[in-house]
C-alpha cells in the first residue's frame, strides 16, 4: 500500500493507494494546527478501511517548495514514518508535481508566491524568482498552459498576462489529484530517497533568541 502525502500547497491532501486503485483520499485547506492532525487523520482513514498502517509499503511526500512550517511538517512526518515502517520513501517537488498535475503535453509554467512582490516560475527544470511582469515576458505567446498559487494582487496581475499572450490559467478543480498522479505516472513520479529533504525557495529566517539560556 502506498501513502500519499502533499502538505506543500494550499489545499493539503492524504491519500492510500493499492495496485491501480485509490483506496482512501482526503483534501482539506492549510491551518495552523495541522501537525496535530496527521496523525489522526491517518490512523482514520486506516481505520475506515479495515486496514493497519504496517501494511504501507511506499510513502511519497511532496518536500518543497512551500511555506516553511507547512512543508518541514510534511517531510518530518514522512521520515519518521518511513523510518518506523522499514517503507520506502519517495520525494517529489511541489513543482513537479504541479506539472503533473495538468497530464498534458503542452507548455507549462508552474507559479508560486515567493514572498513580498515576487513570485517563482518554474519551467522544465528550471526556477527563475522576481516580478511576474519580468519573468513572463521571457515566454512566448500562444500553446501554454499556467498552474499557479500566488497571492491575490499576483493572481490578478496574472490573468491579465494570461489574456494577452493566450494562455491558459488551468484552475484548481480542473487539475487531477496527488493520488490521480500516482495512478497516472507510477512511483517514478518521485525519486526514492532514504531520508526527504526539505525545499524552499529562500532560507527560512528564523529569530533568534533574546534568552541567553536558550540555544540559537
Amino acid at each position: 500500500m502506498i501513502l500519499a502525502l502533499n502538505t506543500a500547497q494550499r489545499e493539503h491532501e492524504m491519500a492510500l493507494l493499492n495496485g491501480d486503485a485509490i483506496l482512501a483520499e482526503e483534501k482539506w485547506v492549510s491551518s495552523r494546527d495541522d501537525v496535530e492532525t496527521l496523525v489522526p487523520r491517518l490512523e482514520a482513514m486506516l481505520e475506515g478501511l479495515g486496514l493497519d498502517k504496517s501494511e504501507i509499503h511506499d510513502i511519497v511526500v511532496v518536500n518543497g517548495p512551500g511555506p516553511y512550517t507547512a512543508v518541514r511538517m510534511g517531510v518530518s512526518f514522512a521520515n519518521a514514518l518511513s523510518e518506523g515502517l522499514q517503507a520506502q520513501l519517495h520525494s517529489i517537488s511541489t513543482f513537479d508535481l504541479m506539472v503533473k498535475k495538468l497530464a498534458t503535453t503542452d507548455k507549462v509554467l508552474a507559479l508560486l508566491f515567493a514572498g513580498g512582490l515576487d513570485a517563482a516560475v518554474y519551467h522544465e527544470g528550471d526556477v527563475q524568482l522576481g516580478s511576474l511582469s519580468t519573468i513572463l515576458a521571457k515566454h512566448s505567446h500562444g500553446d501554454t498552459k499556467v498552474v499557479a498559487e500566488l497571492n491575490e494582487a499576483q493572481s490578478i496581475e496574472l490573468k491579465g498576462i494570461c489574456l494577452e499572450k493566450g494562455w491558459q490559467e488551468v484552475e484548481g478543480h480542473e487539475r487531477s489529484s496527488m493520488a490521480e498522479v500516482i495512478l497516472t505516472f507510477g512511483l517514478k513520479a518521485a525519486q526514492a530517497v532514504d531520508l526527504a529533504d526539505a525545499q524552499y525557495l529562500r532560507s527560512p529566517k528564523i529569530t533568534q533568541s533574546a534568552n541567553p539560556w536558550k540555544k540559537p
